[in-house]
């Protein structure tokens, strides 16, 4: 499934609802969704403990679209003082650096953040919604 700019910024946007609903805003938070999934028929958002650099773990919020696999990812790794924001779309989305595209041509594209406060990577999600995209 092409992932157009405009579905990507729908899908922030649910994570942003979801954590604003299910009041979760810190890696605390987030630790206790561990194994977690919350369903959005046909979207779903999980919540997994993941390897990471150094061997060390990473707290990964997933929004997936059953079409489009996993269109926005949230990793925070509290050991190593880090965070990421995983984007798939079909455009480049400014600030994020391209890594891989899928077979449909979606560029995955990441942005780190050097803080583990899941606060700043909401922020970035919000700011996606006021985002003109990037050519």
């Amino acid at each position: 499934m092409k992932v157009s700019f405009e579905e990507l910024q729908k899908a922030a946007k649910n994570v942003l609802e979801i954590c604003s609903k299910e009041r979760i805003a810190t890696a605390s938070d987030l630790e206790k969704r561990m194994g977690q999934t919350i369903s959005l028929d046909p979207d779903m958002m999980t919540f997994e403990m993941r390897p990471s650099n150094y061997r060390t773990q990473a707290y990964t919020l997933s929004y997936t679209n059953p079409e489009g696999g996993i269109l926005v990812e949230i990793k925070l790794n509290p050991d190593l003082g880090y965070s990421r924001i995983i984007l798939k779309s079909q455009d480049p989305v400014k600030g994020y650096s391209p890594f891989s595209h899928d077979r449909f041509g979606n560029i995955q594209q990441e942005k780190m953040l050097h803080s583990s406060d899941l606060v700043f990577c909401l922020k970035e999600l919000s700011d996606l919604q006021h985002s003109p995209k990037s050519n």
